[in-house]
């Protein structure tokens, strides 16, 4: 299976944080989506809870992957667990802030910002 994601596991006072680059410039392909959010899972599976991804490599996204998103947030949610976006390019930020998906999710500028907001 093909790698969709970057994983950095990192430990802080405030417990340990996983930061995930997503690798895909283009999240427009179901296949594509599906493999990345299984990735994503997968994490959460292992019994990591909170998570700092990076759309810094991503151009473009369907609904499709913020609709994953959005389970995957619920999944953390139930488990004391959180997501943080980070390193949004103004047309994925957009993807985000019309549906008003910025008021369910955590967006910081860069990374740093993200995991200091754990």
């Amino acid at each position: 299976m093909p790698k969709h994601i970057e994983v950095h596991k990192l430990s802080g006072t405030s417990g340990d944080v996983c930061l995930v680059r997503l690798l895909d410039k283009k999240l427009n392909n179901p296949l594509v989506i599906q493999e990345t959010v299984g990735e994503l899972a997968a994490l959460v599976d292992e019994g990591h809870t909170k998570l700092a991804i990076s759309f810094a490599n991503v151009e473009v996204l369907m609904s499709a992957f913020l609709n994953s998103l959005l389970k995957l947030r619920q999944r953390l949610d139930e488990n004391s667990g959180a997501i943080r976006i980070c390193d949004l390019s103004p047309p994925v930020r957009d993807a985000f802030t019309v549906p008003k998906l910025d008021r369910v999710f955590v967006i910081k500028a860069t990374q740093k910002d993200a995991l200091a907001d754990f």
